[in-house]
């Protein structure tokens, strides 16, 4: 069979898998019944988001009742987790207290609408829960590795703050390492207003600077390790960073840079 017909077959393949997770997953949740206090035990999978108005994080389910969870019951899944609680972190195994929603289309004040529920459910994520009290039971059940470059980033924006007054730290911070999250929306708003909101996402830019200060630094050895340990830098970057779709394309973009680099094509 022509290669090109097999790798069709391989893509529609991945797609049909795919589309069927996340109908199982979704039906998953839509068999609870919405009104009413739900008690939930899970882990957190993503670096907390600390925001104006709330923190937000990524929690893997391993367990949600109507009763007090205590232990895992069901198959992992995913919600998004909107709290007044900020002292939690990345790997927390944690036990949760509150209200389970579907997200819906969010209509801005000029009228135009953004459909919320689409856009979380790339990540596999169909429902919110705003938990109104939050037990940490334990810590340390995510990567290692990505434990240790939340703590940096986090330790590199408190410095910042320390040096810089607000809102210039979070602006350094957006432009570096935070990307626009870091901003309040009043700030973003005027960012937005006046076409500049795109110097504090996340791209290429950032990626490409941390490969090139790595190799520039290093000039001394050997350019073969030279380059590993510029890739090595990039790829760990984009880690700390989120990982977004921006960030991984960029990160894809500067490794094949430095991929010619080796090859001198």
């Amino acid at each position: 069979m022509n290669g090109k017909y097999i790798l069709l077959i391989l893509i529609l393949s991945v797609i049909l898998i795919r589309y069927q997770y996340r109908s199982v997953d979704d039906l998953y949740f839509s068999n609870l019944k919405m009104k009413g206090t739900y008690s939930v035990l899970g882990k957190i999978i993503s670096e907390p988001d600390e925001r104006s108005d709330s923190t937000r994080f990524t929690l893997q389910v391993s367990c949600i009742s109507k009763k007090e969870c205590n232990s895992e019951e069901n198959e992992p899944h995913l919600l998004l987790v909107k709290t007044d609680y900020s002292l939690v972190k990345y790997g927390d195994e944690v036990r949760l207290v509150g209200m389970i929603d579907k997200p819906g289309v969010i209509v801005s004040s000029d009228g135009s609408e953004f459909d919320y529920g689409l856009y979380l459910s790339k990540d596999d994520i169909f429902y919110i829960f705003t938990a109104k009290d939050i037990e940490v039971i334990s810590h340390h059940h995510g990567s290692f590795i990505l434990e240790k470059l939340y703590e940096f980033k986090q330790k590199f924006l408190q410095n910042l703050r320390s040096l810089l007054p607000s809102p210039h730290s979070f602006l350094a911070g957006g432009l570096v390492i935070s990307g626009k999250g870091s901003l309040s929306k009043e700030l973003q708003l005027e960012f937005q207003k006046v076409g500049l909101i795109h110097i504090v996402v996340l791209s290429g830019f950032n990626v490409s600077i941390v490969g090139a200060t790595i190799m520039s630094v290093l000039y001394f050895i050997p350019l073969l390790p030279r380059v590993a340990l510029g890739a090595t830098s990039i790829v760990l970057f984009s880690l700390m960073v989120g990982g977004g779709s921006t960030v991984v394309r960029s990160m894809i973009m500067s490794l094949i840079g430095l991929f010619t680099k080796v090859t001198e094509r």
